[in-house]
């Protein structure tokens, strides 16, 4: 931190761990509880006397490397559910990196090679991208490059989202199934990055097109870290023959689920499983998309989150009793 090359100062990271300790302190030794964003989702017991373990002793270091997302913006809260917002570990770019690695508005005029031959010609909207070009490879590396410069353990390779594959026949000679073609380059592409920055990770995404594991190798180099965006048991036992790491973009919660709209997604024990499975298959990171924004339903989708929240500090709670807890300080 102290060179300015880490993407968080080490003194706000020191910062939010005091803060955790102080909220820590008051959620087990006071009965506060921070189930919802701002002062109405602030319990806080009328208490005649405060007395505090003569014997308290608690240390607590975070079961995954990272939890984003989108997080309650009322930071007492946020940090009570374990969700400390930015990360020093991985570039995320929301789960698509090609908009920012050759984006269409800088490229697009000059270079419409760099983009997808769709109906026999060069297309720039969507930015879905010629992956067998050489110069679009190369732009690829060079932003990786940039972002682990910058202090980042890993970064994100991630095709564009609703990804339409290019139709030039280099493109096609890789692979003839798209996301065969995705696989092999973006293998390839961290096979690079192994030898220019050592010791950093590349995150492949695991979405459309690739949301299978590639058939056509059966391993990936040591660098690689797989992001998951399908993630029930099924998907984890066709991952398990790459022993690679994994982390997982989560859809538990959020407006976007438009069959069921603003109703409860997820129920508090699916969510505490749902921990306890990450766990279990070596999961290293989670991204949250929805949920936990000042948009959501806290009232209805509340006591989901909260599990959820609650789980990644304790995987071992009980869902009936944290939902207690959670109506208890909600509701009285």
């Amino acid at each position: 931190g102290a060179d300015g090359q880490h993407p968080m100062k080490d003194d706000v990271i020191e910062h939010l761990g005091t803060r955790k300790a102080v909220i820590a302190f008051l959620e087990d030794q006071v009965g506060v509880r921070f189930v919802m964003p701002n002062v109405n989702g602030t319990y806080v017991p009328r208490l005649e006397r405060l007395a505090v373990d003569a014997d308290m002793d608690k240390s607590w270091k975070p079961l995954f490397d990272y939890v984003i997302g989108r997080t309650p913006r009322d930071r007492d809260c946020a940090i009570a559910m374990n969700l400390f917002g930015r990360t020093p570990v991985v570039r995320s770019y929301g789960g698509h990196s090609y908009y920012s690695a050759v984006p269409a508005a800088v490229y697009g005029k000059d270079h419409p090679e760099y983009f997808a031959l769709i109906g026999g010609k060069r297309v720039t909207e969507g930015n879905h991208l010629c992956i067998s070009s050489s110069a679009v490879q190369e732009l690829m590396l060079k932003e990786m490059e940039t972002q682990l410069d910058a202090g980042y353990e890993m970064v994100e390779l991630a095709q564009t989202d609703g990804y339409q594959e290019c139709q030039c026949d280099p493109c096609r000679a890789i692979h003839p199934d798209r996301g065969e073609r995705l696989w092999i380059v973006h293998r390839q592409l961290a096979e690079e990055m192994l030898k220019r920055r050592p010791g950093k990770k590349v995150m492949l995404l695991s979405y459309g097109p690739t949301v299978h594991p590639p058939k056509t190798f059966a391993s990936f180099p040591e660098n690689v870290v797989v992001q998951m965006c399908a993630y029930s048991p099924e998907f984890f036992l066709e991952w398990a023959p790459f022993h690679v790491d994994k982390t997982v973009y989560i859809y538990n919660w959020g407006e976007y689920h438009r069959e069921i709209g603003f109703a409860p997604k997820r129920t508090p024990r699916y969510c505490i499983e749902q921990v306890r499975m990450f766990l279990k298959n070596r999961v290293r990171g989670i991204c949250i998309c929805g949920g936990f924004s000042n948009a959501a339903g806290w009232g209805i989708e509340g006591p989901s989150m909260y599990a959820f929240a609650k789980a990644l500090e304790n995987p071992q709670i009980d869902p009936d009793d944290i939902v207690a807890d959670y109506a208890s300080a909600a509701f009285g």
